[in-house]
């Protein structure tokens, strides 16, 4: 009897060890997991290779400067400066006129280039000095016209992109239009830069000769200066 207990228990452990030697392939084998600088998907390198653009570098696709207007506003003022001499004093003067209605832009592409469209434009009707004999010339016989417009073609020492803080010294090129009569002229320009405007001043010279204009005529000047100083008291909202 023991005999053949030990050989049922023989056939019995024999069939089972067979059993499952014979279904290995539908047992599920845990793998080990991966690191994850082997996997291939998560490392920069392969991020590049792979051409995925991580978060901190997806700022690259995208120009840092999109092109930039600067609206003038107000208090701009346009004036006029003349060197005079009068009846009335001995030493020479300088006769002044000005407007606050001045209006336009300058626009900026992405490179920093002044963009066309990008003009000045003045209301000379509206030009005021301290004597009205004078104002009254200059309206009816000076040969101003109604309008004076500037039309900026480039700009010359201004850093792009636009300064966000700070003063700068530039010259801004555009073609000045007096009645009819269009010439080039180069302004000198002064500007504070901060986040949300740009307040400065702008000056050229230019003769009376150049756009055919006409000296006041009157009895108390005696004299004026060949050269005519203009200049722009601007600020813009950016």
């Amino acid at each position: 009897m023991k005999v053949r207990a030990c050989f049922s228990f023989s056939l019995v452990l024999m069939i089972t060890v067979m059993h499952f030697g014979c279904n290995d392939s539908s047992t599920p084998i845990e793998s080990s997991p991966v690191p994850l600088a082997e996997s291939g998907s998560s490392t920069p390198e392969a991020a590049q290779s792979l051409g995925v653009v991580s978060p901190e570098d997806s700022s690259s696709l995208i120009s840092p400067n999109m092109g930039q207007t600067l609206e003038i506003r107000s208090p701009t003022t346009a004036r006029y400066s003349i060197g005079e001499r009068v009846a009335r004093l001995d030493t020479p003067i300088t006769a002044v006129g000005e407007t606050s209605n001045v209006q336009g832009r300058i626009t900026f592409d992405s490179e920093g280039a002044i963009s066309p469209g990008s003009n000045i434009k003045v209301d000379a009707t509206t030009l005021r000095s301290d004597e009205n004999k004078r104002d009254n010339w200059v309206r009816r016989n000076g040969g101003l016209g109604q309008e004076v417009s500037i039309e900026l073609k480039s700009v010359q020492g201004l850093p792009w992109p636009l300064p966000e803080s700070g003063s700068f010294d530039f010259r801004l090129i555009g073609e000045m239009t007096i009645s009819g009569i269009t010439k080039s002229t180069i302004w000198k320009t002064s500007a504070d830069f901060s986040t949300s405007s740009v307040i400065g001043v702008a000056k050229t010279s230019v003769t009376w000769d150049e756009f055919d204009l006409s000296k006041p005529r009157l009895p108390f000047i005696i004299s004026m200066d060949d050269v005519i100083d203009l200049s722009i008291s601007f600020e813009t909202t950016r």
